[in-house]
């Protein structure tokens, strides 16, 4: 069947990308030769981190029939309106999380082994991947169940080759940081591609008018906490 290979081919090629792309900065700070205990310091931050991402998934699987239902009927009003209200629920249940994964990431770390104690300040970049994927990343979704999956394709090669760009720039000179700043930027660009696709291809829009209101309510404490955290870095 041509058209289910076209389909099936690309978006399982995208899947192996994705997987690379999730684990191309642990890689890349191996190449560079850092110590395998630093390498598995962060390896163990990032694993953390990034199950946040799970929220996400757990909303993909119920949306993907309703993508192709409203596609169907060429319904972009609903489908824009399902995206941002599913996007808000993600968005609610993973900033919380965030949150706590943020203000207790010595003590989380620790838990894996007692030598796990050297800055994780990295851990806050790292968080913007899956917070990304908990807002943005239903685009993905409707990239893919109307159709598209070759764009999705062509999104995870641009995101893995700007991913180890920004590594080779960033690790030598920035080590964990130059690391979790090159996945954040490979982040970026992906939803921000993901974005502009769903709304060419598909005519599915995010509106900020439905998602605001998690980022609003989470602003205040996290705006303490990073305050409290650049007083106690002065002392």
């Amino acid at each position: 069947d041509k058209k289910l290979m076209l389909f099936a081919v690309p978006q399982n090629l995208n899947m192996t990308f994705n997987a690379a792309i999730g684990n191309l900065d642990v890689v890349m700070l191996g190449h560079f030769a850092f110590e395998p205990s630093v390498v598995g310091f962060y390896a163990m931050g990032a694993q953390l981190v990034r199950n946040l991402r799970q929220i996400k998934l757990a909303f993909s699987g119920i949306y993907s029939p309703i993508i192709t239902r409203l596609s169907r009927r060429d319904d972009t009003i609903g489908m824009s309106h399902t995206f941002s209200t599913i996007s808000r629920w993600a968005s609610t249940a993973a900033l919380p999380m965030a949150f706590f994964m943020a203000l207790y990431r010595d003590e989380l770390i620790s838990l894996f082994h007692p030598t796990f104690t050297a800055d994780t300040g990295f851990m806050l970049l790292l968080l913007i991947p899956p917070l990304l994927s908990c807002t943005f990343g239903l685009a993905g979704n409707i990239i893919v169940m109307t159709g598209h999956s070759i764009w999705n394709l062509l999104n995870s090669i641009i995101v893995t080759g700007a991913t180890a760009w920004f590594g080779f720039l960033l690790i030598p000179k920035f080590g964990l940081g130059g690391a979790a700043c090159s996945a954040a930027a490979g982040a970026v660009i992906g939803s921000a591609l993901q974005l502009i696709q769903s709304y060419l291809l598909a005519g599915a829009a995010i509106w900020v008018s439905r998602i605001y209101k998690p980022f609003a309510a989470i602003l205040p404490a996290a705006a303490i906490v990073a305050w409290h955290e650049r007083l106690s870095g002065l002392d």
